[in-house]
């Protein structure tokens, strides 16, 4: 199923493991205070891509 587990912050963690903010940065190079200042609808779209993501299901699984 693809690369399980991926650096953050040097430490190796699951990537079932990362949160919500840990991805948005490894994905989207976003920080939670860039995220905090979107239209409410833009970060439905995100939360809503992580779920995905999380099911193997989104667009970012083609990534590592």
């Amino acid at each position: 199923k693809g690369l399980r587990q991926m650096n953050v912050n040097n430490r190796r963690v699951d990537k079932e493991d990362l949160t919500f903010f840990q991805w948005l940065n490894i994905y989207e190079l976003m920080t939670k205070k860039e995220f905090k200042e979107l239209e409410e609808y833009k970060q439905e779209n995100y939360k809503r891509e992580f779920e995905m993501w999380r099911k193997g299901i989104s667009q970012y699984n083609k990534y590592k």
